[in-house]
């Protein structure tokens, strides 16, 4: 028979209770005292062995990790944690993929050296979504050579780094901080490659609908006269872009980007000046001043569709003349939209444009417009006949 003779519990870790042998001639303990004694100990135990387990969060004794989900690995990648490590510490950085469909490849457990490491680093970041403030290191990575599948555009990896500290007695160990959630680290080569054939495939149905219905396709961005319009061409350059930049973006994170506020400006200010210029073609065709012509459907399409149509104005008797309202707004479209597109797709989020850009775009379409509304004016709608939306 066995007996509790004391219970020891040492600095939460080492626990020793020692039980002595008792023989037939201990004293008689009563039965209902055994229970209390044993259920007094039970408690002791439990406390004392709750009390000696270490207790640890995201990392290392409270260490966090933050890695911004898509950065591209052709970009260095920031990697920030909530503890002062130096270059001396040996830091290093392990992506854990995940591989449902794919094999895993020999060189992704590899470790990676930081590039750069800055100390003492006050940054803001995101926690259960809610911005916080952190002091800690910074470090970039430089992963162009991480081994991610020529056919996809992203990869779903666990960030994990581990560094050497020195502590009590000299003693060195290795302590780890791991990812809250899983990332995506973006590869833009096959993203672009991909976002070009989903576009392509949505241009070319639209195309076939369009043939399906015996109809010119390339009609939906002309006049109802034949001639290719400024304004629908401009919308249909926004939506191509703007669909291109989001789609690559859905490649990269998988996620819905959050549209800037100027982006919508400038797509609601494009669609705008589609309709009043529609509008003015309208009032052009069916204002009584036009002394009664009645022009046929073979009529309304006298004119073949040419690039020359987006720089020139067309009067009553068809003459053409260029339009400098007309080609600076071909030149703030297509710089703002290349600024758009470039920016968007080096950076892999969307590109939030200057508010001031939009004000200058605003400016070129009422540039655009003015003209032709005021020759309405002047005229009672007689002129540019069948050239609405131009």
């Amino acid at each position: 028979m066995y007996s509790l003779n004391r219970v020891s519990i040492v600095g939460g870790k080492d626990h020793s209770i020692e039980f002595v042998r008792t023989t037939d001639d201990a004293p008689h303990i009563p039965k209902r005292e055994k229970h209390v004694r044993r259920f007094a100990i039970g408690i002791v135990i439990v406390v004392g062995l709750c009390a000696g387990i270490p207790m640890t969060h995201a990392g290392d004794n409270g260490v966090e990790l933050f890695m911004r989900d898509g950065q591209l690995k052709s970009h260095p990648v920031r990697v920030f944690l909530t503890h002062d490590v130096t270059e001396a510490m040996n830091p290093r950085l392990v992506l854990a993929g995940s591989h449902s469909v794919s094999k895993e490849h020999p060189d992704e457990s590899k470790s990676i050296n930081p590039k750069w490491i800055a100390r003492n680093q006050t940054v803001s970041q995101v926690k259960d979504g809610a911005p916080i403030t952190v002091t800690g290191t910074l470090m970039l990575f430089d992963l162009k050579d991480y081994p991610i599948p020529f056919y996809k555009g992203m990869m779903r990896v666990v960030p994990i780094v581990y560094w050497d500290e020195t502590g009590p007695g000299a003693i060195t160990e290795r302590r780890a901080a791991v990812g809250p959630h899983e990332v995506n680290v973006g590869n833009i080569g096959p993203a672009v490659f991909w976002t070009a054939i989903i576009i392509t495939t949505l241009l070319l149905i639209i195309i076939a609908l369009a043939k399906a219905g015996k109809r010119n396709p390339l009609f939906l961005i002309c006049s109802q006269g034949g001639r290719l319009s400024l304004a629908r061409s401009q919308i249909t350059l926004w939506t191509v872009g703007i669909g291109s930049t989001v789609t690559a973006y859905g490649l990269i994170r998988f996620d819905v980007p959050e549209i800037p506020e100027s982006l919508v400006a400038l797509m609601g200010m494009s669609l705008a000046t589609g309709g009043v210029s529609h509008f003015q073609g309208w009032r052009s065709e069916a204002h009584p001043a036009r002394k009664g012509v009645q022009e046929t459907a073979q009529a309304r399409r006298r004119y073949q569709p040419k690039l020359s149509h987006l720089v020139t104005d067309a009067d009553a008797d068809g003459k053409e003349s260029l339009s400098l309202a007309r080609a600076q707004m071909i030149f703030w479209t297509g710089v703002t939209l290349i600024l758009f597109v470039v920016k968007s797709t080096l950076d892999g989020i969307l590109w939030q444009v200057p508010w001031e850009v939009v004000w200058l775009m605003g400016m070129s379409q009422v540039g655009y417009l003015s003209p032709k509304m005021l020759k309405t004016a002047q005229t009672g709608g007689s002129v540019e006949p069948a050239t609405d939306g131009k």
